[in-house]
């Protein structure tokens, strides 16, 4: 499954679609408007997952593919706790530890070549220590590498 978000005449809307024979198939959407929210836009978002998610059998449950924008550490545990499976894409400024390691280091500092791919365990957010496994892939033609982090062991 696929979470984006997209403003349509100033109305922001949340999408969950599902992949279906190379389309991506709306299975869930929620529209607001940011000057109405109470609380934070965080909660619709995790709301929408929640939702989206029940109405799968656990064993079963979708990948969920989420962009740089939703890499908030507080996402990814809430997604590890309740057994999310997902695949997030990263900024390059977004520091991570190394297991065992004390010193941070800004994903744009792993040393990658054009056609390579690399996978690291990595604990992601200086309080928190998320552990994520780190997949970084530098596509042939492409103009920098994509770090997209995964849960390791979902629950």
């Amino acid at each position: 499954m696929i979470l984006d978000q997209t403003t349509l005449r100033g109305i922001e809307t949340l999408l969950i679609g599902l992949v279906f024979e190379g389309r991506v198939l709306p299975i869930a959407f929620s529209c607001f408007m940011k000057k109405f929210i109470h609380k934070s836009q965080n909660i619709l978002e995790h709301s929408l997952i929640l939702a989206a998610m029940s109405c799968f059998p656990v064993a079963f449950r979708p990948l969920l593919i989420l962009d740089r924008g939703y890499a908030r550490v507080s996402l990814l545990i809430h997604l590890r706790e309740e057994g999310i499976p997902f695949l997030c894409r990263a900024k390059r400024s977004v520091m991570v530890y190394l297991q065992g390691q004390t010193r941070g280091k800004t994903l744009g500092r792993f040393k990658i070549k054009p056609g390579q791919f690399l996978r690291y365990c990595v604990l992601y957010h200086s309080q928190k220590k998320e552990p994520l496994d780190l997949i970084i892939y530098f596509g042939k033609g492409y103009k920098e590498p994509w770090y997209l982090w995964f849960l390791r062991e979902p629950r």
